[in-house]
């Protein structure tokens, strides 16, 4: 954004690292340093937020509040633009398709292969996971719209809302999973929804392969949190599950467009400045697709920054100009083209549909839309 002309050249932009914690814990301390340095470091806007949290929706009304505007990365549960009352959290958009999107996909996905007759959901009641509960929602709603049948199976876990450890959360999920095991025998599904953290359907995986008693044969469809895997065998001595996520983002997305797409070109430049000799990052580190997502969102925070003639001598003037990124001023992302609507979410944004391999590897299975096709029509995939 320095170098080229992507997003104009002027301000120059400089990049300084927050850490709100684990589970954004501290997410008070660190807002507050942001805004304590806001005036002497020229904060204009602030980009990532991982996970859709209580904390992290809690960190993003602060900033709101402060008029300080955030631009999230992966974060993709709905609600994570409102208070707990529903009144919608200004100065906040995101670069990532909403959960309702995600499940939107997964369920045209699903009602294209008939064998997926029987389906399982199975979600998780933490209260303070937006994510897991949003995701949920989405694809009660969008399985009957897709295939015209109810969601007839259902089975429902708690991961801890604050666990000590991640040894704790396993054990816990998975004496719960355990517990399902005779449900899921009974039942015999060819797919399950699973509507949870990428570290749980790692806990029921294992469950299910340790469980014994019946030979399980079935495909796991879940949520962009399931790239945490990614790299990671899956355990598969005793039963044979496929396991498909739909993703934020992928190095392997653009594979089948046009070779002059724009597509294939902003992807193109992206890679070359992760993988040139001052950054030097490994192409190992684009396979979950964060890097993409985190470089759409400082992209699309430049953007807004440099379309203001006025950021620097009033930085509060940032926010509006991000209603501004879509048709002529859309950001030209690695992930695909970001148009946001009024409420700050993305516009048909393009998702990956990814298959992980049992030695954790991934493969591209399709790439699907929201809308049901692409912004770019040269997009063939």
């Amino acid at each position: 954004a320095n170098n080229e002309a992507v997003a104009r050249t002027l301000p120059k932009i400089k990049l300084l690292l927050a850490n709100y914690g684990s589970g954004a814990a501290s997410w008070e301390q660190a807002v507050e340093a942001i805004k304590q340095a806001r005036q002497d470091e020229n904060i204009l806007a602030v980009t990532g937020i991982g996970q859709s949290l209580v904390t992290t929706r809690a960190a993003v009304a602060a900033l709101s509040e402060a008029d300080i505007a955030t631009v999230g990365s992966v974060v993709t549960a709905d609600n994570m633009n409102e208070y707990p009352d529903g009144v919608h959290i200004e100065n906040f958009v995101r670069v990532a398709p909403l959960n309702t999107d995600e499940a939107r996909a997964a369920a045209a996905y699903i009602a294209r292969h008939e064998k997926y007759q029987k389906v399982l959901l199975v979600h998780d009641l933490n209260k303070n996971d937006s994510y897991a509960r949003t995701l949920a929602t989405a694809f009660s709603n969008a399985y009957p719209e897709k295939t015209q049948k109810p969601v007839k199976f259902i089975r429902a876990y708690r991961s801890p809302e604050n666990p000590p450890s991640a040894a704790t959360r396993q054990d816990q999920v998975t004496n719960q999973f355990a517990e399902m095991h005779s449900y899921i025998c009974a039942v015999q599904p060819d797919l399950i929804y699973f509507a949870g953290r990428g570290v749980d359907l790692k806990s029921l995986l294992t469950a299910l392969d340790q469980g014994g008693a019946c030979l399980l044969e079935f495909d796991v469809m879940t949520g962009d949190d399931a790239s945490e895997l990614v790299g990671e065998s899956l355990p598969s001595d005793n039963t044979e599950v496929r396991v498909f996520y739909t993703g934020l983002a992928s190095s392997q997305q653009w594979a089948c467009s046009p070779p002059k797409s724009a597509n294939v070109k902003n992807y193109a430049d992206f890679v070359e400045a992760f993988s040139n000799q001052e950054n030097g990052f490994s192409s190992d580190d684009l396979t979950n697709g964060d890097a993409m997502m985190s470089h759409d969102a400082a992209l699309a925070a430049a953007t807004a920054i440099r379309l203001n003639d006025h950021a620097l001598s009033d930085p509060k003037s940032v926010n509006d100009y991000f209603l501004q990124l879509r048709d002529t001023h859309a950001v030209p992302g690695a992930s695909g083209t970001i148009a946001l609507n009024d409420k700050g979410n993305p516009i048909n944004k393009p998702m990956p549909i990814l298959h992980i391999q049992p030695d954790g590897q991934v493969a591209l299975e399709e790439l699907a839309w929201p809308d049901g096709a692409p912004l770019d029509q040269n997009t063939t995939c």
